[in-house]
């Protein structure tokens, strides 16, 4: 991890200057190399800074959760570097970045598509995706770009998709562009309705 970091700090500069189209070399190949020598089946994406005009850089396991230990130990040990910021998860996007990726992803528009939101046993949130061409891969993808990998992984307990004007429920629909707040908001609940103390800790108090 030592050794990747300190290969990143020296090529750092050099990687900005290909996003500005001033360098050119292989990054994927460089990528795999590198941080390839770390552990295989760990994924990377380069895009904007969220705190400055700079880089970030998401360094993620995706579905192995076994690597999850590791890539949080590769972030923790992330050097300061001027200009640069480091994920171990990939970031939620807004409504329109997320339906723009989508589409390039997959071929279907997502724009017009809703979300029946609920929630699922365990505390966590069940999404079903409604509209034309609706489809589990695109739903997938559209959960993940819009709400972030973190809250897919801790958060999303069931993903589903139907054709439009399938569900049932209306009052739990909402449109692509709320869903973000939708989740948070039952986040927020969720959080509130947990006790603050552990059952064990309470156990007296029940006597």
């Amino acid at each position: 991890i030592g050794l990747w970091w300190d290969s990143f700090s020296k090529k750092s500069n050099q990687i900005k200057r290909l996003f500005k189209r001033e360098s050119e070399f292989d990054l994927p190949q460089w990528m795999a190399d590198e941080l390839g020598a770390v552990a295989e089946n760990i994924f990377w994406e380069y895009g904007p800074a969220v705190n400055s005009n700079g880089h970030r850089l998401v360094i993620t396991p995706e579905a192995n959760h076994s690597l999850r230990p590791l890539v949080s130990l590769i972030i923790d040990e992330a050097p300061e570097i001027e200009d640069w910021e480091f994920y171990g998860y990939r970031l939620a996007e807004d409504a329109d970045n997320a339906i723009s990726f989508v589409e390039q992803r997959t071929g279907i528009d997502i724009s017009s598509w809703q979300v029946q939101v609920g929630k699922s046993p365990g505390n966590l949130i069940s999404l079903t995706y409604i509209g034309p061409a609706c489809d589990l891969e695109p739903a997938f993808i559209t959960t993940e770009t819009l709400l972030g990998e973190k809250v897919l992984n801790e958060w999303i307990g069931s993903i589903d998709a139907q054709p439009l004007l399938a569900a049932e429920d209306e009052s739990f629909i909402v449109p692509i562009a709320e869903l973000q707040g939708k989740v948070k908001e039952i986040i927020k609940e969720i959080g509130q309705s947990i006790p603050k103390e552990p059952f064990v800790q309470r156990l007296s108090s029940l006597e």
